[in-house]
């Protein structure tokens, strides 16, 4: 299912550009929506929707287990590499819950990865290296 979290921002972020008032984005909301998203709306009693706001957190809270949840950097600190886990896999492993984290800062990256790893000759690369990016530290 698409990324509701982002749809929701996406809209947000139209009616804000053009200045939509509350009925505009409760009627124009609805039209966005579709699958269970759209279902959900259409099984809304009538006359429920007082606001955008008391919408958005209908929403938010009728889909809050499909919505992805962002960690915290210190989440890729306790990433290991399993014993008998290739390098190739830990490595995949640890690139996607990179994605998973907000605001995340290189250097905690590079942290996290050496921490990690039981690959010797990686963990004396990342004590010696300082990537400026995400692409230079996984290339």
């Amino acid at each position: 299912m698409e990324d509701l979290e982002k749809h929701l921002q996406h809209f947000v972020a139209v009616a804000v550009l053009h200045e939509w008032n509350e009925v505009t984005k409760c009627r124009a909301f609805p039209l966005s929506l579709v699958g269970q998203a759209q279902q959900w709306f259409t099984e809304l009693p009538s006359g429920c929707v007082r606001s955008f706001e008391q919408l958005k957190k209908g929403f938010l809270e009728a889909f809050d287990a499909l919505i992805s949840k962002k960690k915290s950097a210190m989440y890729l600190m306790s990433l290991q590499q399993r014993p008998n886990e290739s390098l190739k896999r830990y490595i995949e492993r640890f690139r996607v819950a990179t994605q998973e984290v907000r605001d995340l800062p290189i250097r905690l990256v590079a942290s996290a990865l050496l921490n990690g790893t039981a690959y010797a000759p990686l963990r004396r690369s990342l004590a010696f290296f300082e990537p400026d990016s995400m692409a230079e530290l996984f290339a």
